[in-house]
């Protein structure tokens, strides 16, 4: 069996070599935060999250860019009702992605690109039923139920944004993004790829 270590060397060796053949465009790892409006039946109004990617593209002639794009991404969120508190939690694994990006001058700074593709994600909603009690006269919070229940779901992305190249290997990005599937969100989300080869 070939250890995992092994395979990591092995990539680490050949990855900067494709730099060299004519379609090579970049390979980065990066991180980004942003906001989330998820839709019904999600009982919460708006999320945050966080995650990280790597970047891998390859040019594709006078058509432009091809990036392949594989991210994680975590949001959460919560709310409070009457005698009843939410959190919802989801885990997005975005290993299909592609970014598309058309040819446009590379003197020119700003890279729009978009993109479609299939994820897998893992929700996970939180209730807890609760009220107030009152034994000294003072209020006391009590827990009446605790219910949470994780699902896996899939669904697709559909994606646009655009690149900001700030420096030869470093650079910043914005994007939106919609997850469809059983349960709906939508991402605005910005943060930075660091360019290794």
């Amino acid at each position: 069996m070939i250890k995992k270590s092994t395979v990591i060397i092995f990539l680490i060796a050949i990855i900067p070599s494709f730099a060299a053949t004519r379609g090579y465009d970049r390979t980065g790892l990066g991180f980004q935060i942003g906001l989330v409006l998820p839709d019904d039946p999600w009982p919460v109004d708006v999320g945050f999250s966080a995650g990280g990617h790597a970047d891998i593209g390859f040019g594709i002639g006078i058509a432009g860019k091809l990036h392949y794009y594989p991210s994680i991404n975590v949001w959460f969120g919560g709310d409070e009702a009457s005698g009843l508190d939410f959190f919802a939690l989801e885990v997005d694994l975005n290993v299909f992605d592609f970014r598309y990006y058309p040819p446009i001058p590379e003197k020119i700074p700003v890279r729009p690109f978009a993109g479609f593709a299939p994820m897998i994600a893992v929700e996970v909603l939180k209730q807890e039923y609760y009220d107030w009690i009152y034994p000294s006269g003072e209020p006391q919070y009590r827990s009446i139920e605790d219910d949470t229940d994780a699902d896996p779901e899939a669904g697709f992305n559909l994606y646009a944004g655009a690149d900001f190249i700030i420096a030869n290997n470093f650079l910043l990005f914005s994007e939106i993004r919609g997850k469809f599937g059983d349960w709906d969100i939508f991402k605005f989300s910005g943060g930075m790829t660091f360019i290794l080869w």
